[in-house]
């Protein structure tokens, strides 16, 4: 006789448009085709908008859709994100024991019993870095080891209800690549069983000799993206005689560093444009026609944007060392810093059509196999963890 369906509590603390989202969006469908699953994010999001984003069919087939308020006037203040997620943590935690699995899709979140965890990037990497628009100072203050840092921990960990920091042996943890499982391990001393994301459905593109000679620059416009980096590289081969364009894609996320992206806009029109974000049938579109995708962000623990313009047909040029490795074998694709990687563009240029297309295929095969067992992988490992927890639950009892 099979188990019935277990109710299933996947979170996310606030949905946008990120690999993080079609993750989380794609665990939902894949689990409600055998159990119960309710989805609780706080923001503005819609069942349909995320189905749009992440190709997905949520509101068809009925994930419940959970929205998390957040208390009274912080509703509208920017909060530093960890002490952000606190509140959020504290209102799960609040609602845990309707549910028999506890899922989060975007980091480890301390349910305060056993859960699963999606981990999408490197732990330390996670506590010590990112910024806050319009808190620039502050974020700062309380990313830096310190006094000031000590204090904001305790308030997030007071918050959240709880000074759980980390995950433990009970806790099952997934990373999204190598590299972050290696990070995993390093920071947690906790193994993590590692499964791709899933990659949004692509057009398969164009011949390489049809295509255009332009490069994408693909995702959200923030510093740590370092797109006016990708713009100088650009500029750079052109002034080498290269005659290649640049279209930057992906919604204006950092306000006044998109108002350096777009002013540069401004003075390299003929060439440069910015289309923020687009619809997917018209990213799908670009990414069939063109030739390359660039990315600059360093230690990108798995760049779902890389995948998918590879799968378009796209050559992808990165900086070494990220989870995209797990995909991209070609040492003539991976740069240390600026300077090498207009050398390495700049000599991948001038390579013939015929040694470029052959490239663009052995990258495209290997990104195809990247997240097709997406869905197999994480329903054993659900399914295992509910039989396990079931178990010991009837220890108990006895």
């Amino acid at each position: 006789m099979s188990s019935p369906p277990a109710r299933i509590l996947v979170v996310h603390p606030r949905l946008g448009y990120g690999g993080s989202e079609v993750v989380v969006a794609w665990i939902a469908q894949s689990l409600a085709k055998h159990h119960y699953v309710t989805l609780a994010t706080t923001g503005a999001a819609t069942l349909n908008q995320l189905d749009c984003f992440a190709g997905t069919q949520l509101e068809r087939i009925g994930v419940e859709l959970l929205t998390l308020e957040m208390p009274g006037l912080l509703k509208t203040v920017k909060l530093p994100a960890a002490l952000r997620g606190s509140f959020f943590t504290r209102q799960v935690r609040a609602i845990a024991a309707n549910y028999d699995v506890l899922i989060s899709g975007y980091e480890f979140l301390p349910f305060g019993s056993a859960g699963i965890h999606y981990i999408h990037g490197d732990s330390s990497e996670i506590r010590a870095s990112g910024s806050v628009d319009g808190h620039r100072l502050l974020s700062r203050l309380i990313h830096r080891a310190g006094v000031i840092r000590n204090v904001y921990l305790t308030l997030c960990a007071l918050t959240a209800g709880m000074r759980q920091t980390a995950p433990s042996d009970i806790d099952v943890l997934i990373a999204n690549s190598c590299f972050t499982a290696e990070n995993v391990l390093r920071a947690w001393k906790l193994a993590a069983e590692v499964v791709h994301p899933p990659v949004p459905p692509t057009q398969c593109g164009l011949d390489w000799a049809t295509r255009e000679n332009t490069v994408v620059m693909l995702g959200r416009i923030e510093r740590s993206k370092r797109t006016m980096e990708g713009i100088e590289i650009v500029r750079a081969l052109r002034a080498a005689g290269h005659d290649l364009k640049l279209r930057i894609v992906g919604p204006l996320a950092d306000k006044e560093y998109s108002r350096q992206v777009v002013n540069a806009c401004h003075v390299y029109g003929s060439w440069l444009t910015v289309d923020g974000a687009l619809r997917a049938s018209e990213k799908s579109a670009l990414l069939g026609r063109s030739r390359y995708l660039l990315h600059c962000k360093r230690a990108e623990p798995f760049g779902i944007v890389l995948a998918e313009a590879a799968r378009s047909g796209c050559l992808c040029l990165a900086p070494r060392g990220g989870g995209y490795e797990d995909f991209i074998h070609d040492d003539g694709l991976l740069f240390e810093d600026f300077d090498h990687a207009i050398l390495k563009f700049g000599k991948l240029l001038r390579e013939g059509d015929a040694v470029l297309s052959e490239r663009q295929k052995r990258l495209q095969e290997n990104a195809n196999l990247v997240g097709k067992e997406f869905e197999s992988r994480l329903v054993d490992i659900v399914n295992v963890f509910i039989t396990t927890s079931r178990l010991a639950k009837k220890s108990d009892v006895r």
